[in-house]
C-alpha cells in the first residue's frame, strides 16, 4: 500500500495552508474508517501526519475542504492520493499536454477529471484562489479539450464581418485569421485600449490557455504578445514563445514598469514560482527576478495609460518596426 507519510512529513512553507485546511477533512475520514474497522491505512496515516503538523486553532480559517460532497463518497485511496497530488502539482506543469497524460504518483488517465472539483479546492488553498480564477486546465497549462472562448477583434476595417466576436480556442487551431499581424493579449478587458492598426487582428483572453498557439498558420503571421507585467505575465510569455518563438513581446519591460510603478503597481497575490521560465530572454529573466523582490511587483495591463499603449502598438506596425 502506497504510504503518504513520505510525501507529507516535511511540507514546504507554501503547502502549510493546504495541510491546515485538510486537517478537518482527514480527521473525519479517519473517524469514519475507525467506525468501519477498515483495514486500509492510507487515510489514517495522512490524518495522523497532518494533525500532528497543523495547529487546531487555525483550522477554522480554511474550511473549503469541508464541502463533504467533494470527497465523502470516494474511496480511501482516492482521497488520500488527491491530497498528495495537490501538493505535487505546480503552475504550468502540463506544458501543453492533456490532463490525462500527466504521469504523477501513479494516477490513472482519468484521475484528474474524476477529482477536478476536489483538486481545484485544494490548489486554491495553496495558490490563493488562482486556480478557480484561471480554471484548472489553464492553471496547469494543459491542452484545452473543451470550449475556452477567446475574443477576436479586427483592428482594421474590412478584415472580418464583425467588430468583435467570441470564438472557441480549438476552432482557431484550424481557422487562419485574415491578417498579416496577430496581436495576442492575455486578458479580454483591454479591448478599449487598442487603437486602429493596419492589417491586424487582436485575440484577447487566452490567459494560460495557450495550446491553440500550436496552429501552423500562426508561423506565417507577425505575432505580438501583450500581458500583465508580473511573474504570471512573464510566465505566460514564456509559454507562448515556446509554441511560437518568433513572437514579439509588447509593453512588458522593466523600464515601462518602473515608469508607472509608483502609481499603478500592486502586490501580486501569488507568484508563478521562484525560477523564471527558460524561454525568456536574459533581460526578461532579470525582470522576472526583479519583480519577485518587490512588495508591489505587478502592473495589470488594463491599468496602463491608453496613450502609452497606443504609442507602443503604433511603433509595432510595419512602417515603425524597430
Amino acid at each position: 500500500m502506497w504510504d503518504l507519510e513520505l510525501r507529507l512529513v516535511a511540507p514546504r512553507s507554501q503547502q502549510r495552508r493546504l495541510l491546515i485546511a485538510m486537517r478537518p477533512m482527514l480527521f473525519l475520514l479517519w473517524q469514519q474508517e475507525q467506525s468501519q474497522k477498515s483495514q486500509s491505512t492510507v487515510r489514517y496515516n495522512a490524518a495522523c501526519v497532518l494533525m500532528a503538523q497543523c495547529r487546531p486553532e487555525r483550522c477554522s480559517a480554511m474550511g473549503a475542504v469541508r464541502q463533504r460532497g467533494l470527497w465523502r463518497d470516494r474511496k480511501n485511496e482516492e482521497v488520500a492520493l488527491a491530497a498528495a497530488l495537490a501538493l505535487e502539482l505546480e503552475p504550468g506543469i502540463a506544458a501543453g499536454a492533456p490532463l490525462r497524460s500527466l504521469a504523477l504518483l501513479g494516477i490513472d488517465s482519468k484521475f484528474i477529471e474524476r477529482n477536478r472539483g476536489l483538486l481545484t479546492v485544494l490548489l486554491d488553498i495553496r495558490f490563493d484562489g488562482q486556480v478557480s480564477k484561471l480554471g484548472l486546465t489553464s492553471f496547469l497549462d494543459a491542452a484545452d479539450e473543451g470550449d475556452h472562448w477567446l475574443l477576436v477583434a479586427p483592428l482594421s476595417p474590412g478584415l472580418l464581418p464583425f467588430t468583435q466576436q467570441r470564438v472557441r480556442a480549438r476552432e482557431l487551431m484550424n481557422t487562419p485569421l485574415p491578417a498579416g499581424r496577430i496581436l495576442l493579449i492575455e486578458n479580454d478587458r483591454c479591448l478599449h485600449h487598442l487603437p486602429p492598426l493596419p492589417d491586424t487582428i487582436a485575440v484577447l483572453g487566452s490567459g494560460l490557455d495557450l495550446a491553440w498557439l500550436r496552429a501552423d498558420w500562426l508561423s506565417q503571421r507577425s505575432l505580438g504578445y501583450w500581458g500583465d507585467m508580473d511573474t504570471w505575465g512573464l510566465h505566460m510569455l514564456g509559454c507562448a514563445r515556446r509554441l511560437q518563438p518568433h513572437l514579439k513581446p509588447l509593453l512588458m519591460e522593466r523600464a515601462l514598469f518602473d515608469r508607472h510603478a509608483a502609481e499603478r503597481a500592486v502586490q501580486e497575490p501569488v507568484t508563478a514560482g521562484p525560477v523564471p521560465p527558460a524561454e525568456l530572454t536574459s533581460h526578461e529573466q532579470a525582470f522576472y527576478r526583479y519583480l519577485l523582490g518587490l512588495q508591489k511587483g505587478r502592473i495589470e495591463q488594463e491599468f496602463l495609460p491608453m496613450e502609452t499603449v497606443a504609442y507602443v502598438l503604433f511603433r509595432w506596425t510595419p512602417e515603425h518596426d524597430l
